[in-house]
């Protein structure tokens, strides 16, 4: 169950304000000679400019952000960089006008793929910037349009340049996994090497570096988050990190657990009981935070509702949903009120109980793919 989650197993984990010289005057150019790796770090300063930089469509151009950066402007290995995207993209309601650049990383290895990368440069920036982590394990470039929740600004509307990438692979397949450059890419490179390369773009278009720069990510992107405050703990001022990733190999066998318990064709649960589902849940969870506000924010109560194994023995969190002797009337019942047979609350409950692990310490529970309390197979990051 994907739940919108806000407060609970979030860590903002900021470093004291470290702070950038920005440059005067209007859009930068390309600097002939490459821009060192040195001078994209952050530096601590007074506060930034109390006037925000502004740019207009004319400088949203090849010939101000160039159409390479140079190799050695990346703090970890590429052979080269090449932009292949100068685009201006007109304000809408929720969203200023903004400079869209996207590039392509090649790598090391030949045989590796590259890294696609993206960067939003808003028309009015105000010297701050915010790297959005993936999910899933990528595979394309996160939006970069949105903002930290439903019903906030964007961070393109409070001025703030945005970028994501790819991670180093296109698509669902998995070939890329087999190379050890993209596998490296995946777990920690390919943050370094956007970051530092949208470090120079803003250097080219705003003339000056960002004051403060954040990682924001969930899930895959929470535990790239986790990567580069240990790997890179001076690239960024702050990192917010929801629900990561913690064992990717229970991330990879969880689906396959899942697909072995609902072989059985009378363990299917249909895409039909997905309100039902859904409804039954929030009936259950939704309060548990106090508020009656159609947000699972307890989720961790929840899961523990949920999970058969926890609380009092023979209690069963779907009895309401239950079909009378075991007959569903309606398997075509989309509805909130359709029923769940034996076979399909079997695999909700194997979906919501954790995992079981023989180990040589005392526990017999391990993390899963989510590092959050109660973790269970089928709660979603």
């Amino acid at each position: 169950m994907r739940s919108r989650l806000r407060g609970t197993c979030a860590a903002l984990l900021a470093s004291p304000l470290l702070l950038v010289l920005a440059a005067c005057g209007g859009g930068g150019t390309p600097a002939a000679a490459p821009e060192a790796s040195a001078s994209l770090a952050l530096e601590k300063r007074g506060p930034p400019p109390a006037t925000s930089k502004t740019v207009t469509a004319q400088e949203c151009d090849r010939s101000v952000l160039g159409d390479t950066i140079s190799p050695e402007s990346i703090g970890e290995p590429v052979s080269g960089i090449t932009l292949n995207d100068w685009t201006w993209v007109a304000a809408t309601a929720n969203t200023p006008a903004y400079c869209r650049v996207g590039g392509s990383m090649t790598p090391i290895d030949p045989a590796a793929p590259p890294i696609n990368f993206r960067v939003a440069l808003p028309s009015t920036w105000n010297y701050r910037y915010v790297q959005v982590g993936g999910g899933g394990m990528n595979g394309s470039i996160p939006g970069l349009t949105g903002g930290p929740g439903a019903g906030t600004p964007t961070y393109l509307a409070r001025g703030w340049a945005v970028a994501g990438s790819d991670s180093g692979h296109s698509g669902f397949g998995a070939e890329w996994a087999l190379n050890d450059e993209a596998m490296k890419n995946l777990g920690y490179m390919q943050m370094k090497k956007t970051r530092d390369a949208a470090w120079v773009l803003m250097k080219r278009l705003y003339g000056g570096k960002p004051y403060f720069a954040y990682w924001v990510g969930g899930s895959q992107g929470g535990r790239e988050g986790l990567t580069v405050m240990k790997k890179y703990p001076s690239d960024f001022n702050g990192i917010v990190v929801t629900v990561p990733i913690v064992n990717f190999s229970s991330l990879m066998l969880a689906p396959e657990w899942l697909r072995i318990q609902e072989k059985p064709l009378a363990n299917w649960v249909t895409p039909a009981k997905r309100t039902a589902i859904v409804t039954e849940m929030m009936r259950q969870c939704d309060g548990l935070d106090g508020l009656q506000d159609g947000i699972i924010n307890n989720y961790p109560a929840c899961r523990a509702i949920f999970d058969v194994n926890q609380g009092a023995a023979g209690r069963d969190p779907w009895a309401a949903k239950r079909c009378p002797g075991n007959v569903d009337p309606d398997p075509a019942d989309t509805s909130a009120n359709a029923c769940l047979t034996d076979g399909q609350i079997s695999t909700l409950h194997f979906k919501h109980t954790r995992y079981q692990f023989a180990t040589r310490s005392p526990s017999t529970r391990a993390p899963s793919a989510c590092g959050c309390p109660a973790r269970t197979r089928g709660a979603s990051a």
